[in-house]
């Protein structure tokens, strides 16, 4: 009997024992486990920086297989999400100045980034956090969600003034096509000039938005000078770009003004050269060669060559921004003439289609705001 209790009574120790030695590598197996994921996840984030860097065939989907598992290590790195959001932006194509971005996943870029932000870039490396916060603000734009992306332009001009090239020009461009913004568009714009991380490949384009916000306010020696700047400064290969085309349609306006008519229409002669690449070339910019009639007050000949363009449209069933042009052209010669009825004609046509536009310009906000007050206080006997 006694032989029989002595069995279980030695065998307990040992079993105790035996458990707490497992519990005890278990709990260090843990911890080991949990204070390795930081090197596991800067090991893998190096490896993927490192191939982001890289300039062989298929570095971007190696990067983001290493940024993956840097971020199944360790999820609240913001240095990880910030390289993801660059990897999300593809290959690039190198352009005159800038990086065409047209293999990007904005969405995606969007996410990583504002991850980032949120789990403090800033205070891990400010530099880059910078570049985050504008490159979501272009993200939000190639999204067209405009409030939030000049939302986040604001932010940055408000946090980093002398580099806010881009977003001041972004800024001023939305309040010019879209927000009808103006005051706001020229007070932010002309610091652009002097930014520190300015781009002079791209200068042309800030000075003709110049050109066109002087235009617009009235001040029309600023706008001429602005447009020459355009001019003189476009680099080599980006001589036919709209903003050069815009540039010397407001020089052609601004000599019609003075009474030049024979120099304002060599500027629409410049213009219809750089227009090449237009389906129609001769007649793309037909209704701002009515504007420079009417800008000269050559009423007869603004009607007939604004009227020849809406006659000539290659699509008919559409009337897009410029050919509502023709129809302020329209509009405003008649009335210089004294024709209500026909001025009341062409002034309603505009409100009509101008309406369902879905960006609204300052000038088309203007001339519809302008032209209703007409439309209201307009007697035809």
């Amino acid at each position: 009997m006694d032989n029989a209790l002595e069995a279980p009574i030695a065998e307990a120790p040992s079993k105790k024992r035996f458990l707490a030695a497992v519990l005890v590598v278990i709990i260090l197996g843990g911890l080991g486990f949990y204070l390795s994921r930081p090197l596991f996840a800067s090991y893998y984030l190096k490896k993927g920086i490192a191939e982001f860097q890289s300039s062989e065939a298929g570095n971007l989907e190696r990067a983001d297989s290493y940024f993956q598992k840097s971020l199944r290590w360790n999820s609240n790195d913001p240095l990880t999400h910030y390289y993801l959001a660059r990897v999300a932006f593809g290959q690039g194509t190198p352009m005159v100045g800038y990086t065409a971005w047209t293999e990007a996943d904005w969405p995606r870029v969007i996410e990583h980034y504002e991850k980032a932000l949120a789990l403090g870039l800033e205070k891990k490396d400010a530099l880059r956090a910078e570049i985050a916060l504008s490159d979501t603000g272009r993200a939000y734009r190639k999204l067209e969600n405009y409030e939030k992306a000049d939302e986040i332009f604001r932010e940055h001009i408000s946090r980093y003034p002398d580099k806010s090239f881009v977003d001041r020009y972004l800024l001023a461009l939305d309040d010019f096509e879209v927000n009808n913004n103006p005051e706001e568009g020229l007070a932010v714009l002309p610091a652009a000039i002097e930014a520190k991380d300015k781009i002079d490949l791209r200068m042309f384009r800030v000075y003709t938005l110049l050109a066109r916000y002087k235009h617009f306010f009235g001040d029309f020696d600023a706008a001429e000078r602005y447009a020459k700047m355009a001019i003189e400064s476009v680099p080599v290969g980006e001589e036919k770009h709209l903003d050069i085309q815009i540039a010397h349609i407001i020089l052609g306006y601004q000599l019609a003004r003075d009474k030049n008519i024979k120099a304002a229409l060599a500027e629409f002669d410049k213009v219809k050269a750089a227009a090449t690449e237009l389906p129609n070339p001769s007649n793309a910019f037909r209704c701002s060669l009515a504007g420079i009639y009417l800008q000269n007050n050559d009423y007869k000949n603004a009607i007939e060559t604004a009227e020849k363009k809406l006659n000539n449209r290659l699509d008919k069933s559409t009337v897009g921004y410029a050919d509502s042009i023709c129809l302020q052209v329209l509009g405003d010669s008649f009335l210089a003439q004294g024709k209500k009825k026909e001025a009341k004609k062409y002034l309603e046509q505009y409100l009509d289609i101008t309406g369902a536009f879905k960006d609204k310009n300052i000038y088309v906000m203007r001339n519809r705001a302008e032209f209703q007050k007409i439309l209201n206080d307009l007697v035809i006997r």
